[in-house]
């Protein structure tokens, strides 16, 4: 085999799983930003979700002295 039929056969190849890897790149940084906004999003989730219940545990402790000053 001679280097033009090898680089026929290679830019055939090459042809073929090009895309492949393209997409397999592509999908695999969409996956990690995915997966960082994720994570972001749920700790601003768990960052809200504390938030509220302390408001609301200062909303029943104003509550218990409303009751107790009526």
């Amino acid at each position: 085999m001679n280097m033009i039929q090898f680089f026929e056969r290679f830019l055939l190849y090459a042809k073929i799983f090009a895309p492949i890897l393209i997409f397999l790149i592509i999908f695999s940084i969409l996956m990690v930003f995915v997966l960082v906004v994720r994570d972001i999003f749920d700790s601003l989730r768990i960052k809200f979700l504390d938030n509220k219940n302390t408001n609301k545990d200062s909303d029943d402790k104003f509550n218990l002295k409303q009751d107790i000053e009526n």
